[in-house]
């Protein structure tokens, strides 16, 4: 038979995880399985992923977090109820969330459990035990991953039984968690809105805006550009002329053609129009603007963007959109800012830092200087240029932001794959889950109450989006229909 532990390296260890992110999912899903037999045998209960409720002293307002698992009636030799947490390594962040968690829930439990993802020392672990019991002033127990190696040895088969069926087992638990959801899910929303508070309060917030806070101003979406790139291509290279209707119908051909890859699809736009490529995207981008007063997301957004009695609030906006239509807001409402597209800009302190990290396309060119240097990521090229220079000026800065502060993303789904490999990175080396995505929910209300069964496979849906997300770093902040958005935004500043 093979050597166990020979096995839990290569088949849970070294061959499963390509981030921190799956390493913690596929280690953590082996634990609570592997603590589940163990007390079982103990004739004890186990409850994974409960979840706790928190008055908050400002406004009353109950919040929910979830705790990876509670024994009830202890584990081994400690006393319950038992509170287990798990995490895929022991970081300053980590402990310092410990001991938060410990000044609000002191009471609730007898005995913690922290279970950690990589091999201790002794005297780490007796230097660990003697600090944190000072703080926690109860009973507590550290298993690093040589704990877990030693119990799941004792369990030869049935560990490697879990392991060999590891991906089911974390379906199985995600459709545990979607059965106990709360069928209000508007209640965890408001959970996420109130932590998102206190990161405006503390200055701590970066807001990451693409295409859908423009669009809800008039501007054209990705698809939408496209074809009116394309027909501005027709119209240009066709001498005859042709109705509308011939010209979308051809527009749409050149799409099919082009295998609807955007990409693609830019980079053949790109190629077409030569010299009158940036003046065809700028009158498509303005042709259709709403006025101002109509920007309601923008607005929203410039209006969280003013400093208030020595507070930033926004420390910085990261935009993925080329227009200018958020600078107009700015100004209209008196914020001080600067606008950087390019490497080589500098920031003001005293200004609100606005990065068009995809290239920038003013309305009025006059405004600004070297345009020309900013980068267009428009097509394969500049969109390449991303992907393969990991110190770009434009990776640099979200990276910062990422590291830094608290992201919230508007108007973005979440999909782009640049965008995704930066937040993976990070996530590697950041222990916790500390920023947001403002999301659009795919089944809406008035479909799911027309029967349980719909309401069931809707909370099933939502949470494995949530998984996805999570594994890169993002919490979602859910909505019905994007008008919500702004009123959203707007609870920041309560």
């Amino acid at each position: 038979m093979e050597n166990f532990d020979i096995f839990f390296e290569n088949n849970l260890i070294n061959n499963r995880f390509t981030n921190d992110r799956n390493f913690y999912k596929y280690f953590e899903t082996f634990v609570l399985k592997l603590i589940e037999n163990i007390l079982q045998k103990e004739d004890k209960p186990l409850i994974k992923y409960p979840d706790i409720g928190l008055i908050s002293e400002k406004n009353k307002c109950k919040s929910y977090i979830q705790l990876d698992a509670i024994a009830p009636e202890g584990i081994n030799n400690l006393p319950g109820p038992t509170l287990i947490e798990i995490k895929s390594n022991l970081s300053t962040k980590t402990i310092q969330n410990l001991f938060n968690f410990n000044e609000n829930y002191a009471k609730e439990f007898q005995s913690y459990l922290f279970i950690i993802g990589t091999s201790l020392s002794n005297t780490d672990k007796k230097f660990l035990k003697n600090n944190l019991t000072k703080s926690f002033n109860t009973n507590l127990e550290i298993w690093d991953l040589d704990k877990i190696r030693e119990l799941a040895s004792l369990s030869n088969e049935l560990s490697k039984n879990i392991i060999n069926n590891i991906d089911n087992e974390i379906f199985n638990l995600t459709i545990e968690n979607a059965k106990k959801a709360s069928n209000d899910w508007t209640k965890e929303r408001d959970s996420q809105i109130e932590k998102l508070q206190v990161a405006y309060k503390n200055d701590d917030i970066v807001l990451m805006i693409g295409a859908g806070a423009s669009k809800d101003a008039g501007v054209p979406d990705w698809g939408e550009l496209l074809k009116d790139l394309n027909l501005s291509i027709i119209d240009k290279q066709i001498s005859s002329k042709l109705n509308i209707s011939e010209k979308s119908e051809l527009a749409d051909s050149l799409v099919s053609m082009q295998n609807g890859a955007p990409l693609v699809s830019a980079s053949y736009i790109r190629n077409a129009l030569g010299n009158d490529f940036v003046t065809e995207i700028k009158n498509s981008l303005y042709k259709h603007v709403k006025p101002t007063k109509d920007q309601l997301l923008l607005e929203v957004i410039a209006k969280l963007s003013r400093p208030r009695r020595k507070r930033v609030g926004i420390e910085a906006i990261i935009t993925y959109n080329f227009d200018d239509l958020l600078e107009t807001q700015l100004k209209k409402n008196g914020v001080d800012f600067k606008s950087i597209y390019r490497e080589g800009d500098f920031e003001i302190p005293t200004n609100l830092s606005v990065y068009h990290v995809h290239g920038f396309i003013p309305k009025n060119a006059d405004e600004y200087k070297n345009l020309e240097q900013s980068l267009l990521v428009f097509s394969e090229e500049g969109y390449h240029e991303l992907q393969f220079d990991a110190y770009s000026w434009s990776n640099m800065v979200q990276m910062k932001a990422l590291r830094e502060k608290t992201c919230v993303l508007v108007g973005l789904s979440g999909v782009d794959p640049n965008l995704r490999r930066l937040f993976s990175i990070h996530s590697k080396r950041f222990d916790g889950c500390k920023h947001y995505i403002l999301l659009e929910r795919q089944f809406k209300d008035e479909i799911i109450n027309k029967s349980t069964k719909f309401l069931e496979f809707s909370k099933l849906h939502h949470k494995i989006q949530e998984d996805t997300f999570h594994e890169i770093g993002l919490n979602v902040i859910w909505y019905n229909n994007h008008s919500e958005a702004p009123r959203l935004l707007e609870q920041l500043d309560k």
